[in-house]
């Protein structure tokens, strides 16, 4: 990445990449800006938990051990600080969201206000988190292990959860794997929780169902349940083509995941930052998808 920012600097370059690590992080950013002033521009796009920006923890429920008690997984989302993930796991440009891009016309407006995802109420959360691990048996915490995936840059997101988590008495055993072991254990139900995007491989609800689904349905699924209604919010999104209707369903859904049965606990998402020299012209910032209008189509050199 330092190498690609000097060349971008030189005139080397004319805009830099799109890929995980090559991003702008704020300290990036804030030099990139002093050394060139308005002779660079930023593409942005926010990518949360289930686009591949943020990752996080999705549980195996299935997997016997505390997890499996809802009030565990409460406890864990509302004590994780979210805000503070911003600089912990993307590098200062970052955004906290649910599963969707923020601007997603799917995603719930209100999640900032959602306990665990509210910065203003931090102090009562982790309160509360405490609170819930000892009405659970567990104040004292417990170990677990946590498949994280070493490709990329994603593992400072792993130690990022470790740390936070030993705040709550919880012990987050690292299993370090690559891409391929990763997958191959996120078809197992041999693991108590595991490093995932959310499973969010579309901007729009349906297609992103076999990650979503009952491990009965759908082996693949990135969190491991058996949980009926999870297939109902589905078919019922797959029962209608009005858009405001799906909209609702997926807003039922989205809540139901993260703040009912605490199914998965999202960590900041990147803002993902894209540095051009200014004589780069007519670039698209697509509104989803950092890999989109990667063609150039539209772009031309005023140089």
């Amino acid at each position: 990445a330092d190498v690609m920012d000097a060349a971008i600097r030189t005139g080397q370059l004319d805009g830099g990449s799109p890929g995980g690590g090559y991003v702008l992080t704020k300290p990036r950013f804030e030099a990139m800006q002093k050394d060139l002033g308005d002779e660079f521009f930023v593409v942005q796009l926010p990518s949360t938990f289930g686009q591949g920006g943020g990752t996080g923890l999705s549980w195996n429920v299935l997997k016997e051990g505390p997890w499996q008690d809802v009030r565990v997984r409460k406890a864990v989302s509302l004590w994780i600080d979210r805000q503070e993930s911003i600089d912990g796991v993307a590098g200062g440009m970052g955004v906290v969201g649910g599963l969707l891009n923020p601007e997603n016309p799917f995603s719930n407006p209100d999640i900032l206000t959602w306990p665990g995802f509210n910065p203003d109420t931090k102090e009562a959360d982790r309160a509360e988190a405490q609170r819930l691990m000892a009405e659970a048996g567990y104040a004292d915490g417990f170990e677990m292990n946590y498949n994280c995936l070493t490709t990329g840059n994603w593992a400072d997101r792993c130690e990022f959860l470790a740390a936070q988590l030993a705040g709550l008495n919880i012990k987050l055993r690292l299993d370090l794997m690559d891409a391929p072991a990763w997958t191959a254990a996120g078809l197992t139900l041999d693991y108590a929780a595991v490093q995932s995007g959310g499973g969010m491989t579309s901007h729009l609800p349906e297609p992103n169902a076999p990650n979503f689904l009952p491990y009965s349905e759908s082996p693949r699924s990135i969190v491991k349940h058996e949980d009926p209604k999870v297939s109902e919010y589905f078919d019922r999104m797959k029962a209608t083509n009005d858009l405001s209707q799906r909209v609702e369903i997926w807003r039922e859904f989205e809540r139901y995941w993260l703040a009912e049965q605490y199914y998965a606990v999202p960590l900041a998402g990147n803002l993902a930052t894209i540095p051009y020299r200014s004589w780069v012209k007519g670039r698209i910032s697509p509104p989803e998808q950092i890999m989109a209008y990667l063609d150039f189509a539209t772009v031309w050199l005023d140089k």
